[in-house]
């Protein structure tokens, strides 16, 4: 063999060695990054399911309330409605404008007024709901990182109108949830 020919041989291998680090480095960085995603999705789950059952038991907050936040509980898993509450964050058009969803809003500012740590609660249950719902998905979760400083600084008000916001679309039996929820 000539030495030319080793030398490109070589280079050569160097450089689909090159190559194939920089796809399996990637590839890692992916996997870590799904990995990480999907453990806080999980933890945010648990986490949403503990505050569920602290606000069942609690006698202040009305049923319709109630009724409320386990819709949210259920839409969480809704990829196009994470995508639509992201929408509406970014462009900050996400308030209820509905009857319904004012409704809500109304009776949830109340629940604040008789019992602020069940406010606590319904706060700390709607961020952990959207955080457990944007983690689920990868385009969701990137976003999530973007749109981070709003969350942080949104008022409880806002995030009640947030989520009823959000849920605007009337649900049928059909699709597998009570039917006076709204989506």
């Amino acid at each position: 063999m000539s030495m030319i020919t080793i030398v490109s041989s070589t280079m050569v291998a160097a450089a689909v060695a090159f190559i194939l680090e920089r796809a399996i480095s990637a590839y890692c960085r992916i996997v870590r990054f799904d990995a990480g995603r999907i453990r806080a999705a999980v933890e945010s789950q648990t986490e949403q399911a503990d505050l569920l059952q602290e606000i069942a038991i609690r006698e202040t907050i009305p049923l319709d309330v109630k009724d409320f936040l386990l819709d949210v509980a259920e839409i969480s898993l809704d990829h196009s409605v994470a995508v639509r509450l992201l929408d509406g964050i970014e462009s900050e058009e996400r308030r209820a404008d509905d009857a319904r969803g004012l409704e809500i809003a109304q009776a949830i500012a109340d629940v604040g007024k008789v019992d602020p740590k069940a406010l606590e609660l319904i706060t700390g249950f709607l961020r952990v709901s959207m955080l457990a719902s944007f983690l689920q998905w990868p385009d969701t979760a990137k976003r999530l990182l973007l749109i981070s400083p709003r969350l942080a600084a949104e008022r409880a008000d806002e995030m009640v109108s947030s989520a009823a916001g959000a849920m605007r679309r009337p649900r049928t039996s059909d699709e597998g949830f009570r039917t006076p929820a709204f989506v």
